[in-house]
């Protein structure tokens, strides 16, 4: 395991002090919690995708994940009704 020494500036190590005291939580928990997330971020970011074959296995929009409810219920109204009957052909 690693030690850091770190000296941050003082109006960081002003507000750490105050946050730390406002959450009753020593420094060191915050800034695990700052270090973790900033690095959630920078994963997420940089992550490879190239290699994962569900990327680009399904087409839609963007927003398709958001709006799947609504997709769904537009394609549904745009087909016609199957009531078993069979169909004249022209």
């Amino acid at each position: 395991m690693y030690a850091i020494n770190w000296k941050p500036n003082q109006m960081v190590t002003d507000i750490l002090v105050r946050l730390a005291e406002e959450r009753s939580q020593p420094p060191e928990a915050i800034i695990t919690e700052a270090v973790m997330k900033y690095l959630d971020i920078q994963y997420a970011e940089h992550s490879d995708t190239e290699d994962d074959p569900l990327i680009g296995l399904f087409s839609g929009t963007e927003d398709l994940s958001e709006k799947s409810e609504d997709i769904l219920q537009e394609e549904i109204s745009l087909r016609p009704i199957d009531d078993g009957r069979p169909q004249n052909s022209p």
